[in-house]
C-alpha cells in the first residue's frame, strides 16, 4: 500500500582542499511530499526535486532496507548511489553541464522507524573525479500525512 508522507531532506558537504567554500557548508534542506510504499524489505520513497524553474524536476526514488540504501535520481540530475556501511562505489553525477565520476565510502548507514515510517541517516566520504573530497552527510525523514 501506497501512503502520502512529508519528506524533510538535509545534506551537508564538508570540502576538503578548497578554501574557496570555508563557511559554505550550511546544511542544504527540502521539504516536499511524497509516496512512500512498504516493501517485503523495508520502503520504497518517491518524491520530487524542483530547481530554479519549474520545468527542471527530478524524481528521486530511495529504496531502503535495515542495513543499504539505494538514492536514484532521474530528471534534471540523474545519480545512481548504493549505500551500504563500509562498502565502495562507484557511480556517475550526470548533468545539463556534464557527467562526474564519483566514488562513494560509507562510514554510517543507519535505518530506524517511526510511527511506521522510515527515518534514514547516511555519513559517506565523495570523492568526485579523482580531484575533490568531501565528507558529506544525508538525513531523510518521512512521516505520514
Amino acid at each position: 500500500m501506497t501512503e502520502k508522507v512529508l519528506v524533510r531532506v538535509t545534506g551537508e558537504q564538508l570540502m576538503e582542499g578548497m578554501p574557496e567554500l570555508a563557511g559554505s557548508n550550511e546544511p542544504i534542506e527540502l521539504v516536499t511530499m511524497g509516496n512512500l510504499t512498504r516493501t517485503e524489505d523495508g520502503w520504497v520513497l518517491e518524491y520530487e526535486e524542483t530547481f530554479d524553474e519549474e520545468d527542471m524536476v527530478t524524481v528521486d526514488t530511495v529504496t531502503i532496507s535495515r542495513s543499504r540504501v539505494q538514492v536514484c535520481k532521474k530528471g534534471v540530475i540523474g545519480w545512481d548511489a548504493i549505500f551500504e556501511e563500509g562498502k565502495h562505489g562507484m557511480t556517475f553525477y550526470e548533468t545539463p553541464f556534464g557527467d562526474m565520476p564519483m566514488d562513494i565510502t560509507p562510514s554510517t548507514v543507519r535505518v530506524s522507524e517511526e510511527k511506521g515510517c522510515p527515518q534514514v541517516y547516511l555519513r559517506y566520504v565523495m570523492c568526485v573525479d579523482d580531484k575533490y573530497k568531501a565528507e558529506c552527510s544525508l538525513t531523510i525523514r518521512t512521516e505520514l500525512k
